[in-house]
């Protein structure tokens, strides 16, 4: 794999704009036009550019390993936390990362002071694990640095930075789990794990602490535990010490949110859509790490509580940052929210359209969360638009993807959406629901189901 090529294939805009600064000369500027050429082929042709230029594979290595570096410096200059940040937050970058990674750990080890060199192995160690999805950080890497940050503590602060890297490691460990689906099966270990973990003590770092809280929070939110989590987050709040760190105040921002999202989880829509409206419109939300996903959450808040206005502002924002390429840059989340949003403004060929395109990005249906969201979407597109025939077609085809992947009406909830359609439909006038039916009818009106159970609602009286 050529990185130069990489590199070149998936800069955009404004960084891209930059790179017109670079004007190589002789054969090097022969080698950057034609790679520049070639950045719309799928992959890079490299005996075009060997038989164009004559020179061997070493040196053609040597070359763009060159010119990778003229990149760099001409979109970041000597700013590498900006440059590592940058490949890092790009999945079609990350390779880059790790091969730039060596040369920037060796610099600091020889050109900085131990405080300099701690604070930039842990920004490494936070670029890995906040902006990379899961299947991207190397493990074999974390664990270096992890040792490397222990590593440049002295005797007072090493416990401070042992437990840091423990709350970090535990954190990454629940992370795999969730992810494979093994979390559920393993959770009673993982609680006596960190249950081993002694309280922060007083004397350590508000970094730790602060650690310590993610970990908890996510192993709330990873067992549906969210009254708890939502106590514990705001008793997280008040716990942690007055800090001007921009770091600290960001990591402060994330608690915040979270304690919004439990809200969200415990069905408090209104105080939870408030509280997120103030923080997500400050400037500082949108440098966090999650805050996109965060915005998914508040999407979904506006919608609940009726705050159309809100969402179509966001999403005005987002359409008008993707541009021309709007259905090409969409992720799937977003996909499915607009959709959601579609259809609570009854603006049905939206909908579909916006339903093909979601099946099309999530191909061979790759994520079960987000497959599973589209198929309760494209029933609830057929039935309120009018093709309950349809709709009633895809319910059975749906039950049974469902019992192919485990789900049946004794272990999940999630048939029961389809066994309510039915119920609607076959009730011809008749609202009231079996116990059995109302009480799954009830557990749709609640936390994130609640933007389904609005659905389940209309499609209940729309006769």
């Amino acid at each position: 794999m050529n990185l130069l090529f990489v590199f070149l294939k998936n800069v955009k805009e404004p960084e891209r704009s930059k790179l017109t600064t670079i004007h190589p000369r002789g054969t090097m500027g022969v080698v950057w036009d034609l790679i520049n050429e070639q950045t719309e082929l799928p992959e890079i042709d490299k005996q075009k550019i060997l038989s164009s230029t004559g020179i061997t594979v070493a040196h053609l290595d040597k070359i763009t390993s060159e010119l990778l570096g003229k990149c760099y410096h001409a979109i970041f200059g000597d700013d590498e936390i900006a440059l590592l940040d940058y490949l890092s937050s790009r999945v079609s970058m990350n390779k880059l990362f790790y091969a730039a990674l060596p040369r920037y750990l060796k610099q600091i080890t020889t050109s900085r002071d131990t405080a300099q060199k701690t604070a930039f192995v842990k920004r490494i160690l936070d670029m890995i694990q906040e902006n990379m999805p899961l299947v991207y950080r190397e493990n074999k890497m974390i664990k270096e640095l992890s040792e490397k940050y222990i590593s440049l503590h002295g005797a007072k602060t090493k416990k401070d930075a042992e437990y840091f890297i423990s709350c970090r490691r535990l954190l990454h460990d629940m992370e795999q789990l969730f992810a494979s689906f093994e979390f559920h099966d393993r959770k009673e270990e993982i609680e006596k794990r960190i249950e081993s973990l002694p309280a922060p003590d007083p004397s350590y770092s508000t970094t730790s602490l602060i650690e310590y809280y993610k970990l908890r929070l996510y192993f709330y939110q990873a067992s549906y535990k969210h009254e708890e989590g939502l106590a514990f987050a705001q008793n997280a709040l008040k716990s942690i010490p007055e800090d001007t760190d921009p770091d600290i105040r960001r990591d402060i921002l994330r608690i915040e949110l979270k304690a919004n999202e439990f809200m969200y989880f415990t069905s408090r829509f209104d105080a939870a859509f408030e509280r997120y409206h103030r923080l997500m419109t400050v400037t500082a939300a949108s440098d966090i790490p999650d805050f996109f996903y965060h915005q998914t959450k508040y999407l979904q808040l506006a919608m609940i509580t009726g705050h159309m206005d809100a969402a179509t502002q966001v999403f005005d924002r987002l359409f008008a940052g993707y541009g021309s390429r709007m259905k090409d840059l969409m992720l799937v989340r977003d996909v499915i929210t607009y959709v959601k949003f579609c259809i609570l403004k009854n603006d049905y060929d939206r909908a579909f359209e916006f339903l093909q395109l979601g099946f099309e990005k999530n191909f061979k249906a790759a994520y079960f969360q987000y497959e599973l969201e589209l198929r309760n979407l494209q029933v609830a597109y057929f039935y309120l638009s009018g093709q309950q025939d349809v709709a009633l077609q895809n319910c059975r085809k749906h039950v049974k993807f469902l019992r192919n992947n485990g789900y049946n009406s004794a272990n999940s909830t999630y048939p029961g959406y389809y066994g309510l359609i039915k119920v609607f439909f076959d009730s011809t006038g008749n609202k009231e629901l079996s116990p059995r039916f109302q009480k799954i009818y009830d557990t749709y009106q609640k936390g994130s189901y609640a933007i389904y159970g609005m659905l389940l609602a209309r499609m209940r009286y729309m006769h």
